[in-house]
């Protein structure tokens, strides 16, 4: 069983991430973690410890967030500043 994570860094044509792999099964489980203002290798670990019992059947990679964000994305997402918006009915864009 590896319960000792790789981390790689994964690019893509829009971005790169580091992705944290572990587990020695044949079927992939990625989890995608949502948005994170800081990194969550350093985390990798207790996560690989968590999904201990899927680790003889499954290869799991872990995904960060994007090391350098696309341009194109939001202002707020490049600095890590993040703002809940109303998003119920009336609720102004």
């Amino acid at each position: 069983m590896n319960h000792n994570p790789a981390i790689q860094t994964i690019s893509t044509p829009f971005a790169q991430c580091e992705c944290a792999i572990f587990g020695s099964g044949k079927k992939p489980l990625v989890i995608l973690p949502g948005i994170f203002t800081k990194s969550l290798m350093p985390f990798a670990q207790g996560v690989a410890e968590r999904y201990q019992k899927f680790l003889d059947g499954y290869k799991i990679y872990l995904l960060d967030r994007p090391l350098e964000p696309p341009q194109n994305c939001g202002a707020g997402l490049r600095r890590g500043n993040f703002r809940r918006r109303n998003s119920g009915p009336g609720a102004r864009p």
